[in-house]
């Protein structure tokens, strides 16, 4: 019979150097173990993946018709008949599907316009600060109109959004005149919206605004920053006429 044998070193033997016999069966077993531990199978092996499916949506036609379908079948119909595919809904809260609608050339544009000034409203309505009320008549005199106005200007200029009430008798020309003066005087600082009659008063808003840059530089002729706009141009021009009066003087 073969035996395996093999030096094993240990403090517990009595003499250094000893030889244990170790039978052939022990071996046998640590080989199986270690082929026991060897990692599994490679992800070669594993199941395919299944291929991914476009997502539901919810269409809403030209005709205002509702069908669902799959977004790349939106897609197709959208390039088929030349239309533009928008999303509207992100995700519906009840059937838990986004929703797209069709629309022409014409009808996405003024879409766009209306998201654009939805924007801008609420970008200028988080920058108000709070409102301010003025009420006053029809026969306002000339002076305390003009008190008026200045007091409106300052209250724009300090991001105030001012709620104007113009009372009057049933004369709406007059009422007409008043709210034209202030709008022409506030231009630069606001801008009037919402003008309606209501109870035999002119009521409106004026929502704080600020002058864009070119009027700021208008404002303010003899600023620096345009004298070196330009001297450029002048010193452009001068070099211009000179050569053209050389021009003449070799002629």
């Amino acid at each position: 019979m073969n035996i395996f044998a093999k030096v094993v070193r240990s403090g517990f033997l009595r003499q250094p150097g000893t030889v244990r016999l170790i039978p052939p069966e022990v071996v046998s077993f640590a080989q199986l173990s270690s082929k026991s531990a060897k990692p599994p199978a490679s992800d070669a092996l594993a199941a395919p993946k299944k291929p991914k499916v476009a997502p539901k949506i919810t269409l809403i036609a030209l005709d205002q018709s509702l069908s669902i379908m799959n977004l790349d079948e939106a897609q197709r119909i959208s390039k088929r008949r030349d239309l533009k595919l928008v999303k509207i809904i992100d995700l519906e809260m009840k059937t838990q599907r986004p929703v797209y609608k069709l629309m022409t050339s014409a009808e996405y544009l003024n879409e766009d316009l209306k998201r654009r000034e939805e924007k801008k409203r609420t970008k200028a309505e988080a920058t108000i600060k709070g409102d301010k009320l003025l009420t006053l008549s029809a026969r306002i005199t000339e002076h305390d109109l003009n008190s008026k106005i200045q007091n409106v200007v300052k209250w724009l200029r300090k991001s105030y959004e001012v709620r104007i009430v113009i009372s009057g008798d049933g004369d709406k020309a007059k009422q007409e005149s008043v709210a034209t003066r202030i709008e022409q005087n506030t231009k630069e600082a606001g801008k009037i919206v919402q003008k309606r009659f209501r109870d035999n008063d002119l009521r409106f808003q004026i929502i704080p605004g600020t002058p864009s840059g070119t009027e700021r530089e208008q404002e303010q002729p003899g600023s620096p920053t345009k004298t070196k706009q330009n001297a450029p141009v002048d010193n452009v021009n001068q070099s211009v006429r000179a050569f053209h009066t050389d021009a003449r003087l070799l002629a």
